[in-house]
């Protein structure tokens, strides 16, 4: 391997792991303040849960049925839904009081993995690559999968989902997914195939299963392009039955977790499956969502990477050097990944044919995974003209100007902001083919600002809802202290309340037999027997009110 190829390497790790740091510190995430990564979910169930497996790390059977869950229940669909990545290896050597600390660093690592696959995927991909322009000189190009990686990363869908780590866990591994997939069609080579996809599919089947079900479609759209662009990375027989078999094998490896998390599931509430053309939410907002990444709205897809994303993803259809035979099929492909965030039945096939209970649109990352590589093909085309982009950005000015005024998605000091952004980005674009290749560089400090700047305000307003880091460790401490004077051989079920709780899940948080309220793998009938106690509010069953319990026995 190149001593150069390995500096971009790890830069495509560090720079976004970088960006989150300087982030966190300016939101003053602990250790850099008094704030905290625990936020959201990772607030009511994860930090309790992974507590949890990692307490009981050696003691399989409660591993496999907790007597802290609910009334007593099956724990392998939540071991498998949260803790099988490996990096929850770290969390075994973080005390329980400083565990936002391992969520932070786990946040952190994952932006880096995530940045790194990708940029090996657009490096190493002979499809991606056969597109791009012939004639880019290698540290342009270098430079350009450095911010496509990046913006990947750091797009509005992981800012907000961020403290969902077990699906970004299972992230990582999917642009190698799609790697390994085209090298098993195009030279039959299946180790890296199989190996990132059983890894995906083992760290969160949720994610293995939305992307099996990409792949699918993926199958489908090789099939167009073999029918009418003949080449010989595209499909035939005999390749689709290679295919077929080794994804077969990474699906049985992976039973051990869909089989069991699937039996699981069916337990959980969740709304069947009935196909339907009803809209998830209006289509022209993802419009605005792919302008602007502060859309009020629950149920729109998360699409916002960056102003250049836009632009490059223009130049690639006005281009003449790319066939026509090729971006008729891929445009065909982008309307009808939207429309299956749309659309109802569609959007449910993601989701393991079923509604999500919030967190919706959680497939967009496969949505902007396809974004940002159509959009580095097209950025590559900056070496040899940079007039294209000088279109782009005209064409794309013209777009954010009448949807603003149409539709209203951006105010006037944010379209200003994006249309000076615009005119940079082609300033920097000009003096590196005017001038110099070294602007590049000029180009990726730029749209660094541009993401930052995005990014910090939402990671600042998110970081003001988590629990205090002395909050969290004086809570801890004081938990265990009195919980420690329980009798190790006491077995009987305690229902300890108090005047604070850190989540509802302090039987799972502090390793005692007890009543505790909901994780999202729990059984409906487990939690409609809460809700009837009063001990939980349940939307989707028999209601009731949420108490906090007196405590019954010391």
């Amino acid at each position: 391997m190149k001593k150069k190829n390995v500096t971009y390497y790890i830069l495509s790790f560090l720079i976004p792991v970088l960006m989150l740091i300087i982030t966190f510190a300016l939101a003053k995430v602990y250790p850099f303040g008094n704030n905290t990564a625990v936020v959201g979910d990772m607030k009511n169930q994860y930090a309790a849960i992974l507590t949890y497996g990692k307490e009981n790390f050696f003691n399989i059977h409660k591993l496999l049925y907790s007597n802290s869950l609910a009334l007593g229940g099956n724990f392998y669909p939540v071991l498998t839904y949260y803790l099988f990545s490996p990096i929850n290896l770290i969390a075994l050597f973080f005390s329980n009081k400083y565990i936002p600390l391992f969520y932070f660093i786990n946040i952190c690592l994952n932006a880096g993995f995530i940045s790194l696959t990708t940029y090996i995927f657009l490096l190493k991909s002979k499809f991606v690559n056969s597109y791009v322009d012939k004639t880019v000189n290698v540290e342009i190009s270098n430079v350009l999968r450095l911010i496509f990686g990046i913006i990947f990363t750091l797009s509005t869908f992981y800012v907000q989902y961020s403290h969902t780590i077990m699906w970004f866990d299972a992230i990582i591994f999917f642009p190698l997914v799609l790697l390994g997939y085209e090298q098993l069609i195009n030279s039959n080579k299946v180790i890296l195939y199989c190996i990132s996809l059983i890894l995906l599919i083992l760290s969160n089947y949720y994610i293995g299963v939305m992307v099996l079900v990409f792949l699918l479609v993926l199958t489908l759209f090789w099939i167009v392009l073999s029918l009418v662009y003949k080449k010989e990375y595209l499909l035939t027989m005999k390749k689709s039955i290679y295919l077929l078999l080794y994804t077969i094998l990474p699906i049985g490896v992976g039973a051990i977790v869909l089989l069991p998390s699937f039996l699981g599931q069916q337990t959980v509430y969740q709304e069947k499956y009935q196909f339907s053309l009803d809209k998830i939410y209006p289509l022209r907002d993802s419009l605005g969502s792919l302008l602007n990444g502060n859309i009020n709205n629950a149920n729109m897809p998360m699409l916002y990477t960056s102003i250049f994303t836009l632009i490059a993803i223009i130049v690639f259809f006005i281009s003449n050097k790319i066939d026509l035979k090729v971006k008729i099929p891929v445009f065909i492909a982008i309307i009808l990944l939207f429309i299956s965030t749309w659309i109802r039945g569609l959007y449910m096939v993601w989701h393991a044919f079923s509604m999500p209970n919030g967190y919706s649109q959680r497939e967009a990352y496969i949505i902007l995974l396809v974004l940002v590589t159509i959009g580095y093909i097209g950025s590559t085309y900056a070496s040899s003209g940079y007039i294209s982009f000088i279109i782009a950005g005209i064409i794309w000015s013209l777009i954010s100007v009448f949807i603003t005024y149409k539709w209203n998605f951006l105010s006037n000091h944010q379209l200003l902001v994006d249309i000076l952004l615009i005119i940079i980005e082609i300033l920097a674009i000009t003096l590196m083919y005017k001038r110099s290749k070294k602007y590049i560089w000029l180009l990726l400090f730029i749209i660094l600002g541009e993401v930052g700047f995005s990014y910090y305000p939402r990671e600042n307003a998110i970081a003001q809802t988590s629990i205090p880091m002395d909050s969290y460790v004086k809570l801890t401490e004081a938990n265990q202290n009195v919980l420690a004077k329980l009798n190790k051989n006491d077995y009987s079920f305690y229902r300890i309340g108090s005047t604070i709780q850190l989540n509802e899940n302090d039987p799972l948080m502090y390793g005692y037999n007890g009543l505790s309220t909901y994780v999202s793998q729990q059984s409906k009938e487990s939690t409609d027997y809460l809700s009837a106690l009063g001990y939980i509010k349940n939307i989707h069953g028999l209601g009731g009110v949420h108490l906090i319990m007196d405590q019954q026995q010391q």
